[in-house]
């Protein structure tokens, strides 16, 4: 099965995860930071790299030997390429389509894919594979997302039908506190990060994936473009400001090593 990617693999799609990483970076770079690593790893992985923002995060943080990005859009990796890092390579490969591309990592990151992932939880074992014995399998993801503003919860229950009727969720956090673990993997972080995040950010990042998923079979058939178009206004409103509210995320941070 190829992947497809809910968001799209657009100009637009590459801006809006410039937002998301505004988003998110601070609370990872805190957990890439505060890992137990004796030495600098030989190899790290990042899946579902995008235009390379978690993956320079990575080399920065970690100053592994090599950092090696895997994604399916070959645009998204032109983009990446643009930004050179020392040690640093990206590679198109999609993660549906069997064993990683890579053995004897030491750090497998991933942060955001899993949502757009069926089955997501089942990818564990694979992605364990391509671990060095005591290497590490590192998972952020949204466990919940908060707000009082109705543009944002409409937008956020529509976004999470679309994933799920593609087979995927968008909370995936509690799927996968509650998952098996892989026989040869041992938890060695599992933890909840909560933060607020301006309104204004958050309603660019949301106003481009509206954009990108608005003429969805799915959208379209059980959203409507009466109500698309009411949550297009009001996001554009967040985003430049002009509407104020609050908004909190909730990450899950798991971290497995693997043991056998």
């Amino acid at each position: 099965m190829a992947s497809r990617y809910t968001l799209g693999h657009t100009p637009a799609s590459a801006e809006r995860l410039r937002y998301v990483a505004a988003i998110a970076d601070e609370q990872t770079r805190f957990l890439l930071e505060n890992l137990t690593i004796d030495e600098p790893p030989a190899l790290v992985v990042d899946l579902g790299c995008g235009p390379g923002y978690t993956t320079r995060l990575l080399a920065e943080t970690l100053r592994p030997d090599r950092t090696v990005g895997l994604d399916v859009a070959e645009s998204f990796l032109e983009v990446a390429r643009q930004s050179p890092h020392e040690g640093l390579e990206y590679r198109r490969h999609d993660l549906l389509e069997g064993e990683l591309p890579v053995s004897d990592a030491d750090v497998v990151f991933t942060r955001f894919l899993l949502s757009h992932l069926p089955r997501p939880t089942s990818h564990l074992g694979t992605w364990s594979r391509a671990l060095a014995l005591g290497g590490r399998l590192i998972l952020v993801e949204v466990e919940r997302v908060n707000s009082p503003d109705a543009v944002f919860t409409d937008y956020l229950a529509m976004l999470d039908g679309l994933l799920r009727s593609q087979g995927g969720v968008f909370s995936v956090g509690p799927v996968l506190a509650e998952a098996e673990r892989p026989e040869d993997m041992t938890t060695e972080l599992d933890r909840v990060a909560t933060f607020d995040v301006p309104a204004s950010l958050a309603g660019r990042s949301f106003h481009l994936n509206l954009q990108n998923v608005r003429n969805d079979p799915y959208v379209l058939d059980e959203v409507g473009p009466e109500r698309v178009d009411r949550i297009d206004r009001g996001l554009a409103e967040l985003a430049e400001g002009t509407r104020t509210t609050t908004i909190t995320w909730q990450l899950r941070q798991l971290v497995l090593r693997r043991t056998g």
